[in-house]
């Protein structure tokens, strides 16, 4: 199988380098013998390995963000995903809306239909092990593994949703797999029938842990997730802002539960995540328009001149009529 994801960088902004044999200096777990993909943008830098191996494909994915960071993704074939979260956080939208996530030291599994998505990581480093079933493997799973037959159900029948089951962590038997994934067994073809079978021990692994049910206990759904981003997107500029009290009465959880929340959704704490909506707003308004500066605050919920001119030079460095003035020179 080739790789069944494709990713669209900004190919205007990045340095893209192919087959490379030297290990990159921000690759922390590389698979030994397989060369890296690797590709540098202003906002971050990835490097992918990847091995086909009898109709499954596998990729490690290592990511280190300097800024908020969405990548625009294709799955060209309806698939099964086993998904190894090793370090980090990422999010997967679909038409603007959460579809799943998830964080360091988890595993899941997951089916895709033929779509379009884009994950989304905060500053910092983000790894995954994202393993690509065969189709006649996956449907053939239907009677071993009953509690993964949602995803051979939607692959079968190519449904249009995608379908995720729940998160469990990485336990011992997970982690001394991956350390045997990422020793090259010198015959190729020894190699990846090797990968095979850990292929299959990954999803056993999984499959006992569904059926003993010991997954994370208060995964939030994505529902729920949508429903937080949709407030947030329709509150975020109105001068009575949004706030964790506000968000519980509109939905209903506890203050405790949506800090959390709020803090896996936006990789930070709400406030902060409102703050730098604001900002940006006022920035693009700023370059865009040549609406006065307190007109501009008004529309991004700072009816407080003084207080909207203090946030911004915190955030810019600068007042907001300098940094009008630059961008107009620069442009």
């Amino acid at each position: 199988m080739l790789n069944p994801v494709i990713v669209n960088h900004d190919d205007s902004l990045i340095l893209r380098k192919s087959n490379v044999t030297e290990q990159p200096d921000f690759s922390d777990y590389p698979i030994r013998g397989i060369p890296w993909d690797v590709v540098i943008h202003p906002d971050y830098r990835t490097s992918t390995q990847q091995i086909a191996f009898f109709g499954n494909h596998m990729q490690l994915i290592e990511m280190e963000a300097v800024n908020d960071t969405s990548i625009q993704c294709n799955v060209v074939n309806p698939t099964v995903f086993v998904v190894v979260m090793i370090e980090g956080f990422v999010k997967f939208q679909r038409d603007g809306a959460l579809v799943s996530y998830a964080m360091g030291g988890v595993m899941y599994m997951t089916y895709n239909p033929r779509t379009d998505f884009t994950f989304n990581v905060s500053p910092g480093k983000h790894t995954m092990m994202v393993v690509s079933l065969d189709r006649d493997w996956a449907i053939s799973a239907k009677h071993a593994y009953p509690e993964l037959n949602t995803l051979v159900d939607n692959l079968w029948e190519q449904q249009e949703d995608i379908a995720v089951l729940p998160m469990c962590r990485l336990d011992d038997p997970v982690t001394n797999l991956w350390e045997y994934i990422r020793i090259l067994h010198p015959n190729p073809f020894l190699h990846r029938a090797d990968l095979v079978g850990y292929a299959s021990r990954l999803t056993d692994f999984y499959h006992r842990q569904l059926e003993s049910g010991n997954v994370i206990r208060n995964q939030f759904s994505p529902k729920i997730a949508n429903t937080i981003f949709s407030y947030v997107d329709t509150n975020y500029i109105s001068e009575n802002g949004v706030s964790i009290s506000k968000l519980a009465e509109h939905t209903g959880l506890t203050k405790f539960k949506l800090e959390e929340y709020t803090r896996f959704l936006f990789g930070k704490s709400l406030h902060k995540y409102v703050r730098d909506r604001r900002m940006a707003k006022a920035a693009q308004l700023l370059r865009s328009t040549d609406q006065y500066i307190p007109e501009i605050a008004l529309k991004v919920g700072y009816s407080n001149l003084p207080h909207f001119y203090e946030v911004f030079h915190r955030y810019f460095g600068m007042s907001p009529l300098l940094y009008r003035k630059i961008e107009n020179e620069i442009g």
